[in-house]
């Protein structure tokens, strides 16, 4: 592991850059040897090409961030203790949004889907990340049932 910046008290502590053993990079805010930051100050590049951009509460994703998958897929919204918890906006890598709340990164509660194609879209609730309870499913003639 290499770090390199401000410290504080034998802390790292402001503006420094951390290269893991793993390859992880974190860049941004430090507070007391915890990664510690806000949306556009703090960036965490993943070994695997996974992209955090966001709040960062003790070392702990917490807050608000975008996520982007190496897979294409992003995320945009409430981050709580490193998982998707809160409302947001996701979309797959073929272009899909799901815009509402989310439970352990899952789509739950009330949400809009839409297809990429526009071919269908559904308003309603969600639990584990499935459409549960009550909704509205619209979709053309020429669409086949949506999959979510």
């Amino acid at each position: 592991d290499v770090y390199e910046g401000e410290w504080e008290n034998d802390y790292m502590h402001g503006l420094g850059v951390f290269f893991s053993g793993f390859g992880d990079i974190f860049y941004g805010q430090w507070e007391n040897s915890n990664w510690h930051g806000k949306v556009g100050s703090s960036k965490l590049i993943m070994h695997n090409g996974d992209v955090y951009d966001g709040d960062f509460v003790n070392g702990k994703l917490t807050g608000r961030g975008r996520y982007v998958w190496i897979s294409g897929q992003m995320y945009l919204g409430e981050i709580e203790d490193g998982g998707v918890n809160g409302s947001g906006e996701w979309r797959s890598a073929t272009g899909d949004i799901y815009v509402g709340s989310f439970s352990k990164g899952f789509m739950d509660k009330i949400g809009y889907c839409r297809s990429s194609d526009c071919l269908w879209w559904y308003y309603g609730n969600f639990k584990n990340g499935l459409r549960q309870g009550w909704g509205t499913l619209h979709r053309t003639e020429k669409s086949s049932k949506p999959s979510i």
